[in-house]
């Protein structure tokens, strides 16, 4: 009896130091089971697409085994999900120095697409040719390189699922760009945004009316501010264009930050004439800030001319200083001195 009872209290007691020890990284057994429990787990958080949950558990295994090629496959795989792009070519080419010949395709196949997120052209094409001199059938690595090739041009082409509808779109159009951004995974997402929050200066103007949004729901005067910046940039570089459809990316902004655009209108002039004033401030405090020439790429005229734009700087600086004035005056005009 006094067995059985040692028993019952001694095995909960050990389940609870195995549950500890699994989470401080201790898993006990050999090496092939360790691995065994890694693997399964991986392969759950890739299924379930849980990606900090996949690269942690890649981390923890690297750790302890450095050659564990499928470790590193996961990490890469983790890391290119959530917009750690360099990160993950880095683990890919871990993974590829540990691989066996029979992995090779996947590894080359998703380190070009990890350079082809960081707009790494070059190589994210040199990655998907060695992926299909061993797989020369595989349609997705065509597809991806075919992507590459496009955004090295500068000319993506998309279309539509029925095959009927086409669209071309410039990759420095700063609606894709802003619609980029959307859609980025969430460290890249939140890489733009301390730039921006941050003010540093080769931030371009669409990034700060893109990210306004996810600032409002934290800080909706911030968010107000930062579109507000990133209006009045675009207004003012699009003056440099000759090409005058360049225009038409000023009109769109707005479509970038709807809700920040609505939370504004609801407010009264003098709010709205307040953070103009900061605006202006601001411009004046930072006086450093990307080419204007940026926003000339929403034009047609790249599309005829082989990427190539012309602009018009000496108009520039006069069309600033007008756009300038009149904000100052509705300033002045809203609020008095």
């Amino acid at each position: 009896m006094k067995k059985w009872y040692i028993l019952c209290v001694l095995i909960p007691i050990l389940f609870l130091i195995g549950i500890k020890a699994c989470s401080n990284g201790l898993l006990l057994g050999n090496d092939e089971q360790i691995k065994t429990y890694y693997k399964n787990n991986m392969i759950k958080a890739f299924q379930s697409e849980d990606w900090e949950k996949l690269e942690q558990l890649a981390k923890d295994a690297i750790k302890r085994y450095p050659d564990f090629e499928l470790a590193y496959f996961s990490k890469g795989l983790a890391q290119d999900e959530l917009g750690d792009y360099k990160e993950a070519i880095e683990a890919y080419t871990n993974a590829i120095s540990h691989a066996k010949p029979d992995k090779l395709f996947e590894l080359y196949q998703n380190r070009g697409l990890a350079y082809l997120h960081d707009k790494q052209y070059d190589k994210s094409i040199a990655d998907y040719d060695l992926a299909l001199k061993l797989k020369p059938s595989d349609e997705l690595a065509k597809k991806q390189r075919e992507r590459a090739i496009q955004e090295k041009s500068g000319i993506v082409i998309e279309v539509s699922q029925n095959g009927k509808n086409v669209n071309y779109r410039y990759v420095k159009d700063p609606i894709y760009l802003g619609q980029e951004y959307q859609n980025a995974p969430p460290r890249k997402k939140q890489e733009i945004q301390n730039k921006v929050k941050n003010f540093e200066p080769d931030v371009l103007p669409v990034y700060y009316i893109a990210v306004a949004d996810d600032i409002l729901p934290k800080d909706k005067d911030l968010a107000s501010l930062l579109y507000a910046i990133g209006r009045y940039r675009s207004m003012q570089d699009v003056f440099v264009c000759k090409d005058r459809s360049a225009a038409g990316a000023v009109q769109m902004e707005p479509l970038l930050a709807p809700n920040t655009v609505k939370y504004m209108a609801e407010k009264d002039v003098k709010y709205r004439a307040k953070i103009t004033k900061k605006v202006l401030d601001w411009d004046i405090k930072n006086p450093n800030r990307p080419s204007p020439e940026w926003i000339c790429y929403h034009g047609v005229e790249v599309f005829i001319n082989n990427g190539k734009i012309t602009t018009d700087k000496q108009q520039f600086d006069a069309k600033k200083f007008e756009v300038r004035a009149h904000l100052e005056k509705f300033v002045l005009d809203t609020l008095g001195k």
